[in-house]
């Protein structure tokens, strides 16, 4: 029986995040002991830490959502799900590339390729950097 290319990338991509998590793990430990590693732990504000995930989690889904607003005014409807997935794997390529260079890129191809239409894609995905840095220098004046 035939293993689907989706299974395997599927597991491939667990595979990779559970080395990544143990990679990480290790290095904390390596460096710092379990001992001083189970005292921050242990010295965690709860409180905080949920905000400032939930603040996290608000920020994924109103870019996700700026995102589908535009991808909109231009036509191209797709479900939210697929946008919230091509945006949670592009921050993850940011992590990996100067400034948001690779959650642009893999929007961009994302939509390209759901719609058959790349130069239209690219084209949303540069007037949202653009309506971020306009609203960035707004805050930016505001607070001046």
């Amino acid at each position: 029986m035939a293993v689907s290319r989706k299974r395997v990338l599927g597991v491939l991509k667990v595979a990779v995040s559970l080395g990544l998590l143990a990679w990480v793990l290790r290095s904390a430990v390596a460096r710092d002991g379990v001992d001083a590693l189970g005292v921050r732990v242990a010295s965690l504000d709860i409180g905080a830490l949920a905000v400032a995930a939930l603040l996290h989690f608000a920020s994924v889904g109103l870019g996700v959502v700026r995102w589908d607003v535009l991808l909109r005014q231009r036509g191209l409807v797709l479900r939210g799900a697929f946008l919230a997935r091509s945006y949670l794997v592009g921050r993850f390529a940011a992590a990996f590339t100067p400034s948001t260079a690779g959650l642009d890129v893999v929007r961009a191809i994302d939509v390209g390729r759901a719609t058959g239409r790349p130069a239209l894609s690219a084209s949303v995905v540069a007037v949202e950097k653009a309506v971020g840095v306009l609203g960035l220098a707004c805050v930016c004046a505001a607070l001046a």
